[in-house]
């Protein structure tokens, strides 16, 4: 799966506990260009992948982050569309036991089962993994998301990011809006951008 990059202030995650910025915009004089909104969230998921979708869901539906503003960006334009007419994808994961019980505890496995299938023999008891199309994956992930009033916001990639002194302010493409955040998860894929941009190295 994709891989999952966290990018934060030093010891922010001991700030982190008590941090949290009030969901409202506010002007940024920053630079010679013409000022900027700057919208203040608590978490900015970057990626509405697998990976991402799943992080979002996470923290959207623990308690602890019951206060917290979640903001999950999507590059794509559309989202899958999941129908029983739909041709099968080879673009698929295989679920162990863990990640079923993932999903099952972030409400989502319930809606994968759901999505009609072909099978000689249909039975989860004893099996070594579930061959599950990415699409469907997604989709159940995002729709479940729909009932913490988290939607993608489509069109959205990082163009750049800054850390400040107890944020990290992030630069959208084609976008008026900056964000300022108290956490930024990079959730972009093999080839993420933001891991370039924050110099993370990795071994190939």
């Amino acid at each position: 799966m994709r891989q999952l990059l966290l990018l934060r202030r030093s010891l922010i995650s001991v700030r982190f506990s008590s941090y949290s910025v009030s969901p409202q915009a506010t002007i940024s004089h920053d630079g010679p260009n013409p000022p900027t909104l700057a919208e203040h969230v608590d978490i900015t998921i970057a990626g509405g992948g697998l990976v991402g979708s799943a992080m979002a869901l996470a923290f959207a539906s623990s308690p602890l982050f019951k206060s917290y503003k979640i903001v999950l960006l999507e590059s794509q334009s559309k989202l899958p569309q999941v129908s029983k007419n739909k041709p099968y994808s080879n673009r698929v994961c295989a679920l162990n036991a863990q990640s079923i019980n993932l999903f099952e505890k972030l409400g989502a496995w319930d809606l994968m089962k759901s999505i009609p299938f072909d099978q000689e023999h249909p039975s989860e008891n004893d099996s070594l993994a579930c061959i599950v199309e990415n699409d469907v994956i997604q989709s159940c992930l995002l729709e479940r998301l729909k009932q913490f009033h988290i939607e993608p916001r489509l069109n959205s990639k990082v163009k750049n990011f800054e850390y400040e002194e107890n944020s990290i302010r992030i630069k959208l493409q084609d976008e008026k809006i900056n964000l300022r955040t108290g956490l930024l998860i990079a959730a972009d894929g093999y080839q993420s951008s933001i891991r370039e941009m924050a110099r993370i190295s990795t071994i190939k």
